[in-house]
């Protein structure tokens, strides 16, 4: 498993989320987590989050920071960045 850097700049009003950090096996995948919960390959296929809080799979930016630990859960959300307004 490998950590993602997740960040969004369509959605940047209040209340939303800017980033995440992510663990996944690969990019893609790493593009279905939201920072809301973790993957829901359901929802996130229809886009986005339920409140507009974070953006669509192909708007996303992704990063590889490198691999994980191993006592961390796949498809977890490590940290995120919110913007309360």
């Amino acid at each position: 498993m490998n950590l993602y850097r997740l960040s969004q700049s369509v959605n940047n009003g209040y209340d939303t989320y800017d980033s995440c950090v992510v663990v996944a096996p690969d990019p893609m995948t790493a593009s279905l987590i939201s920072p809301l919960y973790e993957l829901d390959v359901s929802e996130h296929r229809r886009g986005g989050s339920p409140d507009n809080s974070w953006a669509v799979p192909k708007d996303i930016d992704i990063e590889l920071l490198g691999l994980a630990d191993p006592s961390l859960e796949e498809y977890s959300v490590v940290i995120s960045s919110y913007n309360a307004g």
